[in-house]
C-alpha cells in the first residue's frame, strides 16, 4: 500500500510573484494595494457659450488614490484634451480646474491615471476617462426643457400640478452671458403663459397656444432688446382630465397627473 500523498498549498498571495522552493514560496515585496472605488467626474461651465467666451473645465477624483506600501509612492496624472487649449497639463492635481477660450463646440476629455511608482514593477491601479462639452449656437441652438406633471401633496390635499412651476429660463444660468435667448416654442398639449423680463427692466406677457412659436425680442419696444429671464406657467385647462385621489395604497394606481409642461428654447449668439 502506498503512503498517503502530502500536498502543501502555497498562499494565494504567491500568485503575484513567487520563488518556488521545497514545498514553499517566497513573496516578493512589491505591494499591490487594495483601494476603495475610484470615481472621476468632470464638467464644463458654461454649457453653452459664444466664440471668444471663457469656459472652465473642472474635475474631481475620489476613492483610491495611489499606493501606500513600502517602496512605492502615489502617482496621479490628469491629462486634458484637446491639449492645445490648455497650459500646465499634465498635472497631478487630484481635483482642479483649467480655463480655456471657446472657439466652437468643443468636447473636453479628462483622463485620470493612478500608478504605483516602483523601480522593479510599475502597476497601473486605476484609469478613467470622462468627457464634457461646451456648445456654441451656429447659428442657433435649440434645447427642450420641461416641468413634469405630478400629483402634489399640499395642506389642502393632493392636487394636480407641475414641478417646477413656474419653469424658469434664465440668461447666464447654464449659458454664458453672451448667449441670447431668442425664440420659444410651446410643445405642451395645452396653452402656456409666458412672462418675459428684459435687461432694461421692462416686461411682456403672452399666451402661447400648443405648437405656437414666438420671437421673444419682438415682445419688447426697445431697439436692442435682451431677454434676461422667461417664466413659463401652465395656461387655462392645463390640468383638464387629471385626477389625484387621496393617498390610499389601493388607489395609487388611479393617479392621472397632468401632461408635462414642455417648451423648446432657442439660443443664439449676437450678430457680429
Amino acid at each position: 500500500m502506498h503512503p498517503p500523498l502530502l500536498i502543501r498549498v502555497a498562499a494565494p498571495l504567491c500568485l503575484a510573484s513567487f520563488a518556488l522552493t521545497t514545498g514553499s514560496c517566497v513573496l516578493a515585496h512589491d505591494p499591490l494595494p487594495i483601494l476603495p472605488p475610484y470615481v472621476l467626474s468632470a464638467r464644463v461651465q458654461p454649457e453653452v457659450a459664444c466664440p471668444g467666451d471663457r469656459a472652465t473645465v473642472r474635475w474631481e477624483n475620489t476613492g483610491g488614490f495611489g499606493c501606500t506600501g513600502a517602496g512605492c509612492e502615489r502617482a496621479n496624472t490628469i491629462e486634458l484634451e484637446p491639449a492645445a487649449l490648455f497650459t500646465g497639463v499634465p498635472t497631478n492635481e487630484r481635483s482642479g480646474s483649467r480655463d480655456f477660450t471657446v472657439a466652437a463646440t468643443t468636447t473636453v476629455t479628462v483622463r485620470a491615471r493612478q500608478q504605483t511608482v516602483n523601480t522593479s514593477r510599475p502597476v497601473t491601479l486605476n484609469e478613467q476617462t470622462r468627457t464634457a462639452t461646451v456648445r456654441v449656437p451656429a447659428p442657433a441652438l435649440t434645447e427642450t426643457t420641461r416641468a413634469p406633471g405630478a400629483c402634489l401633496d399640499t395642506p389642502a390635499g393632493r392636487v394636480p400640478g407641475w414641478n417646477p412651476n413656474p419653469l424658469v429660463i434664465e440668461r447666464g444660468g447654464r449659458t454664458s452671458t453672451s448667449v441670447l435667448i431668442g425664440a420659444l416654442v410651446n410643445r405642451s398639449p395645452f396653452p402656456v403663459e409666458i412672462e418675459v423680463l428684459f435687461t432694461d427692466g421692462t416686461r411682456a406677457r403672452r399666451t402661447l397656444a400648443p405648437g405656437e412659436t414666438v420671437d421673444l425680442a419682438l415682445l419688447s419696444a426697445s431697439d436692442r432688446p435682451v431677454v434676461n429671464r422667461v417664466l413659463v406657467t401652465p395656461g387655462q385647462g392645463a390640468a383638464a382630465g387629471a385626477t389625484c385621489p387621496p393617498v390610499r395604497p389601493e388607489m395609487t394606481s388611479e393617479d392621472r397627473p397632468p401632461a408635462d409642461l414642455v417648451v423648446d428654447v432657442q439660443y443664439r449668439c449676437p450678430s457680429p
